[in-house]
């Protein structure tokens, strides 16, 4: 009788397959012509394709509260999780975030995505709990994304953090969160952080000074902001100045390759403090550009649309919300002209007539334009 193939030779050659479907049509014909195979990473990977859905299951699997609470399902976990180099958590179970379960089924080099946190009611519980992971437990913690939070911050022990996304933060959990991204322990290079709508805090000079260390000092691949304030207006402040000139100008952040810049709501915006953006802009590696509900009205964009242009890094560039007329949208089309980089332009919800719109249309050489809201133009 003809062995079967060991299951890590089995993953390994699966890895090899350029789609999920591929994966799927791989076991399912391999389960028809092997009838007695009732074990084994094909087996399971079939049956937790029907229970979670495959894209729960390739090529990353997701650990979530349905799969352990099932019986069934939690054996084909239990039996196929340490075959993977990266393991999502997605729920507040419990077991999810055993450091028992997880050591005794995972690999020791697997990665972890947590993309919830577990809640505790007291404070001193949690700050332990998480003080067991940082131990060199078996496992990089590689990604987080959550919530509100109040500091202290427990999690903030977890110094191999590469990437965090944290969602309607409050004022005073920003500022340990920067701190953090910004000490020599940290590895964080993803930061996505929002604050709140409702909330009256200003980002601080020490924020900005922990923000500017952390991009000068790491090679930063991802970095997004929204909604942060403060009381100093662009140009007229040199820690914001400085700010601005990290984004860009550090050769450790150009020659880290970061792609994504996403701003916004970010508010008191001067002519210089944009120029002095836009003029960094164009010497960076930046690919995909977010400058949204930032109130460029009026001339500014007269001034500005050059710089944009002599960018020949971007290739996507989303300006909406940011009451644009059709002076400025007009502007701009004619400065795109010399740039053969930016693939899509999105300028929707300004103040561009429908007139306007078509204006831009005629004139600018990008291929894919979203300007009204009921009107995509791709060439």
């Amino acid at each position: 009788m003809t062995q079967p193939l060991p299951d890590e030779l089995w993953m390994h050659m699966l890895r090899y397959m350029d789609t999920t479907v591929a994966v799927f049509s791989c076991t399912q014909a391999f389960r028809r012509t092997n009838q007695r195979q009732e074990r084994g990473v094909l087996a399971s990977l079939w049956c937790l394709g029907r229970a979670a859905g495959k894209n729960q299951v390739w090529p990353h699997l997701h650990v979530t509260r349905v799969l352990l609470d099932n019986p069934s399902s939690r054996g084909h976990v239990e039996a196929i999780v340490a075959h993977y180099s990266v393991v999502h958590l997605n729920d507040h179970l419990n077991e999810v975030f055993d450091l028992d379960w997880l050591s005794q089924f995972l690999h020791p080099t697997d990665e972890l995505v947590w993309h919830s946190l577990p809640k505790f009611k007291d404070r001193h519980v949690a700050w332990l709990w998480y003080s067991k992971w940082v131990d060199p437990f078996h496992s990089q913690i590689t990604a987080m994304t959550c919530g509100v939070v109040a500091p202290p911050i427990p999690w903030l022990q977890l110094t191999r953090l590469t990437s965090l996304n944290l969602g309607s933060a409050q004022m005073g959990s920003l500022a340990p969160v920067l701190e953090f991204a910004s000490s020599t322990s940290s590895h964080l290079v993803h930061l996505d952080v929002e604050l709140a709508k409702v909330g009256n805090g200003v980002v601080s000079d020490d924020m900005l000074r922990h923000t500017n260390h952390w991009l000068t000092t790491t090679p930063v691949q991802v970095f997004k902001f929204s909604a942060w304030k403060w009381t100093h207006q662009w140009g007229l402040s040199m820690v914001v100045d400085t700010f601005f000139q990290a984004l860009f100008g550090s050769d450790k952040l150009r020659h880290s390759h970061a792609r994504h810049l996403t701003i916004h709501r970010i508010k008191p915006i001067t002519h210089n403090g944009l120029d002095c953006v836009f003029q960094a802009l164009v010497n960076s590696q930046i690919q995909k550009l977010m400058i949204t509900a930032c109130g460029l009205f009026g001339s500014k964009w007269n001034r500005l649309a050059s710089h944009v242009a002599a960018a020949q890094s971007l290739q996507c560039v989303d300006l909406s919300k940011n009451q644009m007329s059709d002076e400025g949208a007009t502007c701009l089309a004619t400065a795109l002209r010399s740039n053969t980089s930016i693939q899509h332009l999105d300028l929707r919800l300004n103040g561009i007539s429908e007139i306007g719109a078509e204006k831009v249309r005629m004139m600018s050489p990008v291929p894919s334009l979203q300007i009204m809201e009921s009107k995509d133009w791709h060439k």
